[in-house]
């Protein structure tokens, strides 16, 4: 050992940084190093500074077995004993499943044809997507819809939801509900989130309004044609309005009426509000 080894003896390196340093001491060589041919010098440092290197890392190994275990190196070896344990665990399961699984026999071919009754022989099969729903049965696909029914629907509700009166209704909420039993819900709902700009008309004239008449026509134009499940209508409807000023007016709406899976008609969408 050399002079900086017994230095190091006596205060022992706190971290791994110090023990590096330790390794990295200078050297003293002796006289043998010094003499000879440049071959022979450089041969006997070379030797010294090995055997001086294998004393310093003993010395070291020796040093650091003294040391207790701080709380980070027992964590580690407790993580890694686990991690070991679950290793080995894993290991065992997949080996005796596998070992399960080729042991298991496979199903004959006569196994399959002695099944018990009620029992399938062979693999199930999926059941078949179910269709969609089919139009009632008074409705085949070349027949014409009862549009007199569907008419009147939209006469009901047109009156229904025209007729106004603001003391008694107090808001637009009041007609929607009256005219609900002829629309559908997805129709209704719309409708009670959205006001009609002609009843704060009506409300700003102190009217009452009431429908007199109602014609109903085919929308034609632009709008698809009648089918079994589906109709369009015009409805011009004539109103009379009493409040501050008596006057009448008429409105004329387009109305969607189609055919729910119970057979009832019913007013899904209108144009023209």
């Amino acid at each position: 050992m050399t002079k900086n080894d017994d230095k190091g003896q006596d205060h022992k390196p706190g971290s791994a940084q110090e023990w590096r340093e330790l390794l990295k001491a200078r050297y003293d060589y002796p006289d043998e190093a010094k003499d000879g041919t440049l071959r022979q010098r450089r041969r006997a440092r070379k030797a010294y500074r090995r055997r001086d290197r294998e004393r310093r890392q003993e010395w070291i190994r020796e040093e650091r077995q003294k040391e207790p275990v701080t709380a980070g190196g027992a964590l580690l070896l407790v993580v890694l004993l686990l991690l070991v344990g679950l290793g080995v665990k894993w290991w065992t399961s997949s080996s005796d499943a596998g070992a399960e699984a080729s042991a298991r026999p496979a199903p004959s071919h006569s196994a399959l044809q002695s099944a018990p009754p009620g029992m399938p022989a062979t693999a199930p099969t999926l059941p078949k997507p179910s269709t969609p729903p089919s139009p009632p049965a008074s409705l085949s696909e070349n027949s014409s819809p009862d549009v007199r029914q569907a008419e009147s629907v939209v006469d009901q509700w047109v009156r229904q939801y025209l007729t106004r009166n603001p003391p008694v209704d107090e808001t637009h909420e009041g007609p929607v509900r009256r005219a609900a039993p002829w629309a559908s819900s997805a129709l209704t709902d719309n409708l009670l989130h959205h006001t009609d700009p002609a009843w704060d008309v009506l409300v700003s004239r102190g009217g009452i309004a009431t429908v007199t008449d109602v014609k109903i026509t085919p929308a034609g134009g632009v709008l698809p044609p009648d089918n079994p499940l589906r109709v369009w209508r015009n409805a011009a409807a004539e109103i009379k309005v009493h409040g501050y000023t008596d006057y009448t007016e008429t409105r004329t709406l387009r109305t969607e009426v189609m055919l729910s899976g119970e057979g009832k008609w019913q007013i899904t969408r209108v144009l023209g509000l």
